[in-house]
């Protein structure tokens, strides 16, 4: 039986793995969706999925996103409009630069495991958010 989901946006899971703030919103049996906030002058831990993919669309704010896999390595600007992917073990790493939250629409397929999905992996910048999502 198909099961209809409508929500309104919730408060926000406990910070990912990676130091961000990630607001569940819906999920089915091949994806879940939800919204990445960074706030400004923060730059997440570096880190890689075991199982899943992402797909990020930038809603607001501005700032990078770093990734690498495979010996490709790539940092691209992140700004409202923009759409990019994380493979299956590609290292990552971002950062809000503006003077707005980086908020992002997230899809992750298949739907997010749990906390022990994210490994710590290199980066590029130093993390600047304490475990409790605050900038340092």
């Amino acid at each position: 039986m198909t099961e209809f989901q409508t929500v309104q946006m919730p408060v926000p899971s406990e910070p990912a793995p990676d130091g961000s703030r990630i607001f569940p919103l819906v999920r089915t049996e091949q994806t879940s969706v939800g919204l990445i906030e960074l706030r400004p002058d923060q730059i997440t831990a570096p880190v890689y999925h075991l199982t899943i993919e992402e797909v990020w669309y930038v809603l607001e704010g501005q700032g990078q996103l770093w990734r690498q896999l495979d010996g490709h390595e790539e940092t691209v600007d992140l700004q409202a409009g923009t759409c990019v992917t994380i493979p299956t073990g590609a290292a990552f790493q971002f950062r809000s630069d503006g003077e707005r939250p980086l908020r992002m629409l997230m899809m992750t397929i298949p739907p997010w495991p749990g906390p022990e999905e994210a490994v710590a992996a290199d980066g590029k910048w130093v993390p600047g958010i304490n475990q409790n999502g605050e900038a340092r």
